[in-house]
């Protein structure tokens, strides 16, 4: 047996990862590098390969975006943490990867051949309503991380065509579903947090805990933000309309939307929040539901990966 399992999500990024299937086999192939395949049939056959291949293949390669990455990871946190992970980002965002420096399928590759490891940070979320915690590898959010990804989803499952740009399927629908968000008036969110000793209360459009620089296929949310440093970044936006949540949206992909006065970032060895109400989360692509209160920070050095 081989000791590279790839685990390859076909459904990632609208289907590149079987468009850019046959270029990976090629590179391993004409770079010795010995591998088993394995193609998910959807997201729960993926968790079941996962659950199986990281008992058997010390490196464990996913193909895919944030959301297989957090299916693999998670199992190789149950397993022990004894796998070596590594990342050929294609979905539609690769925040993970880009923050890595390995968002080129290229890139990726030769990290792989050239078997270097490093230990990385893993986010996690505590809540007293769950039994065991909520781990991310890029990001986790409240807000428009929530109500933005789910106006985007049901835009493309209400528009069955085969849109191939990322101008038509994730910022045009992200836009509205912005839009969208404050015109329904799901934003802004009222709560407490605390943090370093600090405790405040903010009326929120969107609340992010940054592993990665990233979020939303290249916005710069918070530049120091690093797998490596064994903190927790947060972003808070204080918007009340969409213009000026636009504009930060907009200025964001240069970092330029941390001087306007609605842009706070945070970094704290934990970060806690109290929603006025139960809030809705997204974890690398998951949303889950219904979250009174929470404790966000860091499991240090948790995973080792390929880079």
């Amino acid at each position: 047996m081989k000791e590279i399992a790839v685990l390859l999500n076909p459904a990632s990024g609208g289907g590149k990862s079987l468009h850019v299937r046959n270029k990976i086999e090629k590179y391993f192939h004409n770079n010795n590098i010995k591998y088993d395949l394995f193609v998910s049939k959807n997201e729960s056959h993926l968790k079941e390969l996962a659950q199986n291949k990281t008992t058997k293949y010390p490196v464990i390669i996913g193909v895919g975006g944030d959301t297989t990455f957090n299916i693999i990871v998670k199992e190789i946190l149950r397993g022990g943490e004894k796998n070596t992970f590594g990342m050929i980002g294609t979905g539609s965002t690769n925040d993970f990867v880009r923050g890595l420096g390995i968002d080129k399928i290229r890139l990726a590759c030769d990290v792989i051949k050239r078997g270097k490891t490093r230990k990385i940070d893993i986010g996690q979320l505590k809540s007293p309503g769950i039994s065991e915690p909520l781990y991310f590898l890029a990001a986790l959010s409240i807000g428009l991380g929530v109500t933005v990804k789910q106006y985007v989803d049901d835009f493309n499952r209400n528009f069955k065509i085969r849109l191939k740009s990322r101008l038509l399927k994730q910022t045009i629908p992200g836009t509205l579903g912005t839009f969208y968000s404050f015109t329904s008036n799901k934003l802004p969110i009222k709560l407490s947090i605390e943090y370093n000793k600090i405790k405040k209360e903010c009326m929120v459009s969107g609340l992010a805990f940054l592993n990665t620089p990233f979020v939303a296929h290249g916005l710069k949310l918070i530049p120091e933000a690093s797998p490596f440093d064994g903190k927790i970044d947060a972003c808070i936006v204080t918007t009340s309309a969409f213009f000026k949540t636009f504009i930060i949206g907009v200025t964001a992909y240069k970092a330029k939307h941390l001087k306007m006065k609605e842009v706070e970032t945070i970094r704290a060895q934990s970060i806690k929040v109290y929603p006025e109400h139960p809030v809705d989360i997204q974890a690398d692509g998951f949303i889950f539901s219904g979250f009174k209160e929470f404790e966000i920070s860091v499991v240090p050095q948790a995973l080792n990966i390929l880079l």
